[in-house]
């Protein structure tokens, strides 16, 4: 899961919905009715992605279960970084776990400092948070590894991390 929507010079997100919902959107959203087409590459994301969520029934790859894995994974995330003092932020089921560092200046670092360990966090210096965001592959192994470098880092290298 990842979103090169800047890189591109695209919109930054898309729906799926019923077509009532997305027929609303198109006649009654100035982006939309005064905006830029999207771009050919993100367009061919959103189908790829598309194809891979409603390609059920296609063994262990089958768009239900990458669904399900990455609920689980997500919800493992969350409960283990809560386990060790994290507060964490955002909807239960989402990929996308927020956490809050208090010091702008090493978000870069911390991003650098991620690599080595094939943990790539985007980041983004206050008010905004970085992310963890977990692909529906990633092994329960690879969850504990984000958890446990994560806090190797931010308590050995004397971050501050935000416990309340």
């Amino acid at each position: 899961m990842g979103i090169f929507g800047i890189s591109f010079s695209a919109s930054g997100g898309y729906i799926a919905s019923s077509q009532d919902v997305i027929t609303k959107l198109r006649t009654t959203n100035p982006g939309y009715n005064y905006g830029e087409a999207p771009v050919p590459a993100v367009m061919a994301q959103i189908i790829a992605s598309m194809k891979i969520i409603l390609a059920n029934g296609e063994g262990s790859g089958g768009g239900n279960t990458r669904l399900k894995q990455l609920l689980w994974n997500s919800r493992y995330l969350r409960q283990g970084l809560r386990r060790i003092g994290y507060t964490v932020y955002g909807n239960e089921d989402s990929p996308i776990v927020p956490a809050l560092l208090l010091s702008p200046a090493k978000t870069p670092v911390f991003s650098r400092e991620m690599l080595p360990w094939k943990i790539s966090v985007v980041v983004v210096a206050y008010p905004a948070t970085p992310l963890h965001c977990l692909e529906c592959a990633e092994a329960l192994k690879r969850c504990t590894q984000r958890m446990t470098w994560t806090t190797y880092y931010l308590h050995v290298k004397s971050f501050v991390v935000c416990f309340r």
